[in-house]
Order: structure tokens, then sequence, then C-alpha cells
């Protein structure tokens, strides 16, 4: 039971829901309601909005809650079709719970990043062996609720209230990017689904982009995210012909695209310092660019040549954008003198700008791998900046350095604490 309700596992029988049923997934194919995305979103997006306006207290009680209802709405689903409409739309509500449940069991795991990952490929090859299944889709779906149900037994710890600034230049290009991928989706899932070389190809495609985003993510968080966009703009390119063949590599390519943007997203989203109104924010804009998208493809679907160019325009767009934010974060970086506020000025003085910071993590308490997380860097990259530190100031390790800058402080304050001022001064003279 503590295999099932890890951080991984949750996580991904949260995602194998979404795709196998409320996202208009195969298991709704048999019961398809004709506006089923449109029922699941919106009350979806508006109850992830709600769990970033909450306080945090409401939390853990909010997404038990949420899970429950999500359950109860599935099986409603697939038991009672008469209710298919009502039954989605309280998904939707109750899936917002399961939702930021799975997103605050992952951001406090060890490995955030790849707790992710493995949970977004483990969902996917999950939803290609239970389609496979010769079961009815009313089994398969009663099979997939109670799985729902495992992240209940998992430990929720919730993080106290905290601003969420870094993910405010990042909101735009999560919805420019979600949009355009929403309306191209749209147009391309119903050509190949007619003619697809290999039915699954494309999830393995994604758990594949998903594996190599993860390293390129440990490495520097943004790569991910360029890589993503690339890709989808390649995809554009390739469908153009509009061939089976480029249809095919269209949509291989365009899932390449979303696993590296998703696992940057995900991972980006549950380190943030508040994890659950960051994770719910960002679920609530990629929901929303989604919709916009796919009910921006209803709209063009009579023309196919304008919704592939207007798509690679808008992600060449969504590029140029992502790529100013990311400077303009870069260029936010505290100055070294603000840097080196806790630090000796004697050892400071001998560290550059970026040791300084790896220094500063690493005085508050903070693991290699999350100086890493919060730097852009990669953990071999923090032990080298360490390294050079230990040389620099003559200390055979962090222990040691750790325990010479508490000496350093108490020195300075013990010092500052026996100066005597000008005022002082100037009051003694007088009295004398």
């Amino acid at each position: 039971m503590r295999l099932l309700s890890s951080p991984t596992f949750s996580f991904a029988v949260v995602t194998l829901w979404l795709l196998a049923f409320p996202m208009a997934g195969p298991l709704q194919a048999g019961n398809m309601h004709p506006d089923a995305l449109l029922l699941f979103l919106v009350p979806h997006i508006i109850s992830l909005v709600l769990f970033v306006l909450l306080p945090p207290k409401d939390l853990k009680a909010l997404t038990t809650a949420g899970i429950v209802l999500a359950i109860s709405a599935t099986l409603v689903y697939a038991f009672f079709p008469r209710l298919t409409a009502g039954a989605i739309v309280l998904s939707g509500v109750g899936g917002a719970g399961a939702l930021v449940h799975a997103g605050v069991q992952v951001g406090a795991g060890n490995n955030p990043p790849k707790a992710a990952g493995l949970g977004l490929i483990l969902a996917n090859l999950l939803l290609l062996l239970i389609t496979q299944l010769p079961l009815p889709d009313a089994a398969k779906l009663a099979f997939v609720a109670i799985l729902l149900g495992l992240p209940l037994f998992g430990t929720l710890i919730i993080r106290p209230r905290a601003a969420m600034k870094p993910l405010r230049y990042l909101l735009p290009f999560i919805f420019i990017y979600h949009l355009v991928a929403g309306f191209l989706y749209g147009f391309l899932l119903p050509l190949y689904q007619q003619d697809s070389w290999i039915n699954g190809s494309e999830l393995i495609c994604y758990c594949l982009a998903v594996l190599i985003a993860w390293a390129l993510f440990m490495r520097h968080r943004f790569v991910p995210l360029f890589a993503g966009v690339l890709l989808a703009i390649i995809s554009c390119i390739l469908l153009y012909p509009m061939t089976t063949t480029g249809i095919n590599l269209g949509m291989w390519t365009m899932q390449g695209a979303s696993g590296c943007v998703d696992l940057f997203l995900i991972a980006f989203l549950v380190t943030q310092k508040d994890p659950a109104r960051a994770f719910a924010a960002g679920c609530a804009t990629i929901c929303s660019g989604i919709l916009a998208g796919a009910l921006l493809s209803g709209g063009l679907q009579g023309h196919p040549p304008a919704l592939i160019f207007s798509g690679s325009v808008v992600l060449n767009l969504a590029a140029i954008s992502l790529f100013l934010l990311y400077r303009r974060h870069e260029e936010q970086s505290p100055p070294k003198e603000k840097l080196t506020e806790k630090l000796p000025i004697h050892l400071a003085q001998r560290l550059s700008e970026r040791e300084c910071m790896v220094l500063q993590q690493v005085q508050e308490g903070a693991r290699y791998q999350d100086v890493a997380l919060k730097l852009s860097i990669s953990e071999s990259s923090v032990k080298t900046y360490m390294n050079r530190i230990y040389e620099k100031t003559g200390m055979r390790g962090k222990k040691q350095l750790l325990a010479y800058i508490d000496d350093q402080k108490s020195a300075s304050a013990a010092d500052t604490a026996g100066l005597v001022t000008d005022e002082e001064l100037e009051k003694e003279g007088n009295q004398t």
C-alpha cells in the first residue's frame, strides 16, 4: 500500500483518470457527450481558481472531498447513461481537488521532477494497457475510479501560503502554448484516428519525450520548455502537406512537444514555495488554454491550411515571449551585495556571484538537489561550485565551512555590540 500511495503512483492514477475519462478520453467513446470537454473544463477551471484563493487550512479536507466526488461521478457516468452530462460536470469539480492533491504529494517528495516524470510515463502506459483489455468501457471506468482512491492513503504536507511572483511571468506563455496545442489537437486527432500507422504509438512518443525532458530539466530547468516549443513548430511544418505520413509524424512530434512541456510545467509548479496554489494556478491556466484552443478549432475546421499556419506563427511568438520572460527572470536575480549580507565580508569578497548564491542556499539548509532546481543548474554544477568555495576558503568540507561562517558572524555581532556610537560619545562629553 505504501508503494501504491507514493507521490509517483498518486500522480499517475490522477493523470490516468484525466486522460481516460473526462478530457474526452477513450473510455467515453461508447457514451460520448457532444460537449463533454466543455462540460468538464469550465467547472474544472473555476474549481482550480478557488483552490488558489482558499486558505491552506482547508486544503486537505477539500482535496479529499474532491477525490471522493470524482470517483462517484466516474461511477455514475459508467453505470447511469442518462446522467452523463451531470456526471461530467461533477467530475470537473471533483477532479480539481484530485489534481491538487496529487500535485502537493509530488512536491513534498524527495525528487519532484523524477516523481512527475515517472507519474506521466506510468499514466500513459496504463492507459495504453487498459484500452486494450477485452472488457466493457463501464468496467474499465470502474477500475480507473478505484485506482483514483489510492491517493487518499498518501501523506499530504501543506506548506504555508507564499507569493507566486516567478509564476506570473510564465502564465501568459502557458496559456498561449496550450491554446495552440488545443486547437491543433482538435484538428489533428480525428485525422490521426483514421490514418494512424500504429495505434498507441503516439503514447510511446510522449513517454520517451518525458524521459528525455526529465534528464534535460535536471541540467537546466528551462531547456525542456524550449525543446517543447521547437518540436511543436516542427509538428506544424510536418502537418502542412496533409498526407498520411505528415499526419502521423505530426502527431508523434506534437506528443513529444507535449511530453517536454508537461514535464517542465509540473516540475516547475510543484517546486514553488507554495506548491498547492502554484499547481492549481498553473493547471487552471493550462485548462483555459486547452478550452480556448478547442473552441477555436471548432471555428476553423473548414480551413486546415490556415489553422496550421496560424498555429506555427503563434508558437513562434510564444517561443519569443518565453525567451524574453526567461531573460527578465534572470535579470531579476539579486545583486551580489544583497546575496552576501549573510556572509562575512572578507569571505564574500573571495567568491563569485554564483558561488555566493550557491553558498547562501546551502547555508539556509537546502540540499544540493534543491539548490540545483532553485538556480536552474545541474546538481554536479552545485558540487563544482562548492569545491571551488572550499579551495578559496581553505575549508575541508561543508560542515567546517558552515561552522566557520557561524563563528565569524558571532564575532562580528559581538564587535558590533561593543562599539560606541558618535551620539553616545557626544553625550558622555557633555556630561563631563
